[in-house]
């Protein structure tokens, strides 16, 4: 979560000033993922705790995705489908970018974000695991 500041800027909030809105997304995908495995296992033959224990696996994939795409920076906008942006800017011959990409003047900044959602993703399929070896 990011804020304003006065400047203008964009100032980054301390890990225990979102931690419980990291936690509240993480539980509202634990509700959805028992509420899609339920469904699943009441509509197929299948076990409802395997169901559960299954779609929890299957958040936890989705989780992972979408961190290594934001943090791999491959979710930025602006430089086209499926093009990288070094592919990009040699395209176009800018060399002086180039170099400055080069020489780690034109990074991205670190996203924490996608960090959280890897550390979500490793624990929806830690406990869909969990679920389906125990009920098993």
């Amino acid at each position: 979560m990011r804020n304003a500041d006065a400047s203008g800027g964009i100032e980054h909030l301390r890990l225990r000033d979102r931690i419980l809105d990291r936690a509240t997304i993480f539980a509202v995908g634990l509700v959805l993922a028992a509420t899609v495995g339920s469904l699943v296992g009441v509509l197929t033959a299948a076990s409802v705790p395997s169901a559960v224990g299954y779609a929890l696996i299957v958040f936890g994939a989705v989780w992972l995705l979408s961190a290594g795409l934001s943090g791999g920076g491959y979710a930025i906008g602006g430089v086209g489908k499926g093009v990288s942006r070094y592919t990009y800017l040699m395209g176009d011959g800018n060399e002086a970018l180039l170099d400055e990409l080069r020489e780690g003047y034109n990074r991205l900044d670190k996203d924490p974000i996608a960090f959280w959602q890897a550390i979500g993703g490793i624990l929806y399929i830690a406990i869909g695991f969990i679920v389906i070896v125990t009920t098993s």
